[in-house]
């Protein structure tokens, strides 16, 4: 319970979104060692524990097989193996990260409330968000809602930056940005890209590695310029409109850059133009919904930034 209490605190210092109580019950009818997690009721995610062991995860570096049960760690989905907890130090010694089972359910649902914490933000959450923001700057609320933008549309563009992992605990920055563009358009994608520019600084820091470097996967000029040509204007937004085949050979090309990278031991970021970054999130995200995409105007200055992938398609697929 304390663990899962700091799980709330963790999650308000890092998307500056406060969270509903979280609650855990007892369900008899659910399998021994399973749980599942719920978000307003409906089922988002289930696992099994064996309460009894501990969760062995290959750091890259194991050199001999554990005996156990073969099973997923559920919050990356990374393979990894249930040992007896007598076997803990023996696992860590040939190159396992071990885990006890309250530690993996914990970071379960951690990784869960990241996925949906954009659903979770609601009008009201939203409405005592900007009240704390008009305590110190009524100037920019004042301007900005009702004026030029409802309340219900700034929640939208609060929850675009959230559903990309996007904090939004630089509340006050935000809605300078929205008082400053909100005259222009009312679009609520277009804002909400203005919004994460002036947020640019933040986002770089947090895919930077631990040595400081931003290390991105690029598109290949011909696929960045093809993809151009197909952005098409929606009543959902600006979406892709390009061939069944080139995008399909687009993904594999993807897959296969961000599989190299993770084997160096990176989580790279696909970079590409502003024009194309929201577009291609909304295309790629149901195969690889928490790949980073980034526009090369949200890299601040003196970021260094290292390309370790470049993504290739022949547009003869065209």
């Amino acid at each position: 319970m304390e663990k899962v209490g700091n799980v709330r605190k963790a999650i308000a210092l890092e998307l500056g979104v406060i969270l509903p109580t979280v609650r855990i019950r007892d369900n008899l009818q659910l399998r021994v060692n399973t749980y599942q997690i719920k978000i307003k009721g409906a089922v988002v995610a289930s696992h099994n524990l064996m309460t009894n062991s501990v969760l062995a995860l290959d750091s890259g570096l194991a050199f001999q097989r554990l005996d156990g049960i073969e099973t997923i760690e559920p919050a990356h989905g990374t393979p990894a193996i249930w040992i007896d907890r007598a076997m803990k130090e023996r696992a860590e010694i040939a190159g396992y990260i071990t885990i006890d089972p309250a530690s993996v359910l914990v970071a379960h649902l951690t990784e869960v409330i990241r996925s949906h914490s954009a659903e979770m933000l609601t009008r009201q959450e939203t409405q005592k968000l900007i009240e704390n923001v008009k305590q110190s700057n009524e100037a920019v609320v004042s301007e900005l809602i009702p004026a030029q933008l409802s309340l219900g549309e700034v929640q939208k563009i609060l929850q675009n930056l959230l559903h990309e992992r996007v904090g939004i605990r630089d509340l006050n920055t935000i809605l300078e940005t929205l008082a400053d563009y909100a005259p222009r358009t009312k679009d609520v994608d277009q804002l909400s890209e203005f919004a994460r520019a002036a947020l640019s600084r933040q986002i770089c820091k947090q895919y930077q590695e631990e040595d400081g470097v931003l290390r991105v996967i690029t598109l290949a000029p011909s696929v960045e310029q093809h993809l151009r040509e197909g952005v098409q204007q929606t009543a959902n937004g600006n979406m892709l409109a390009i061939e069944p085949q080139f995008a399909q050979a687009l993904m594999r090309s993807i897959n296969q850059q961000i599989e190299s990278g993770v084997q160096q031991g990176y989580n790279p970021v696909l970079l590409c133009s502003g024009q194309i970054r929201l577009p291609l999130k909304r295309l790629i995200e149901r195969s690889q919904p928490t790949l980073p995409i980034m526009a090369y105007t949200e890299i601040v200055p003196k970021v260094e930034v290292e390309a370790v992938g470049n993504v290739e398609v022949e547009l003869s697929l065209v």
